[in-house]
């Protein structure tokens, strides 16, 4: 493994909506391996709205330890909006934005950090997604990419992967999406400006059926009117 990453940190967000069964896991094993890999890092968790008990595990997760803080919204506001609250509050120069079901393995979360300061935009991108992912959310995927890459011209393996993004270059955007869509914007808007990019591979937990929120209609819409 390589050494800590000791000139450079990143700031890792979590957005999360009615997490509850999940989100503490989500956080708690993030933490080692982040002191392992880094040296400098810091957790925003964002409660978007939760109805459940939520927001109160990430009160007491922040307690609990110094790396965290909490931000509460009194009803969902979107991961794009959640993504620009944390790009605000962003101590480091890098940012990660993860999402509380615990979609990304610890061991895929480790290959991207290790890749900090190689590039300005780290797009991870899904290597076993015909292992962990529904047959349908599969098709979707693959489809969804093709249209990316014919529409922006840019042949990037995974739109919708895990990107840890330069926090300086994308403050200086103004960015259009609240919801699920605002990484293709952000990614296009970045290789519009011929910033450096790496691309790595990362593995992603077993889905289950229900757990994404891709599939409703109000997100194809956001991603059309996005587009």
């Amino acid at each position: 493994m390589k050494d800590k990453q000791n000139n450079l940190g990143i700031t890792i967000l979590f957005s999360a909506l009615n997490e509850e069964n999940l989100i503490e896991l989500s956080v708690t094993e993030i933490l080692p391996v982040a002191r392992e890999a880094l040296n400098k890092f810091e957790i925003i968790l964002i409660n978007d709205g939760s109805k459940d008990k939520t927001g109160m595990i990430m009160d007491q997760l922040a307690s609990q330890y110094s790396e965290i803080q909490v931000v509460h919204h009194p009803k969902p506001g979107g991961l794009g909006n959640a993504f620009k609250v944390g790009l605000a509050l962003a101590k480091f120069d890098s940012l990660v934005l993860l999402t509380g079901d615990r979609e990304i393995t610890m061991e895929g979360f480790k290959r991207l950090t290790n890749c900090i300061g190689e590039s300005d935009l780290i797009i991870g991108y899904r290597d076993n997604q015909m292992q962990a992912r529904l047959f349908y959310r599969l098709i979707i995927s693959y489809t969804f990419r093709l249209l990316m890459v014919t529409l922006f011209g840019y042949d990037i393996k995974d739109y919708h992967g895990v990107a840890i993004f330069p926090v300086k270059t994308v403050r200086e955007m103004s960015i259009i999406s609240k919801g699920y869509p605002f990484q293709v914007e952000v990614l296009v808007k970045l290789l519009r400006l011929n910033v450096s990019f790496s691309e790595v591979p990362f593995s992603v937990n077993k889905e289950k059926e229900g757990n994404s929120q891709v599939i409703r209609f109000k997100t194809f819409y956001d991603f059309f009117k996005t587009i």
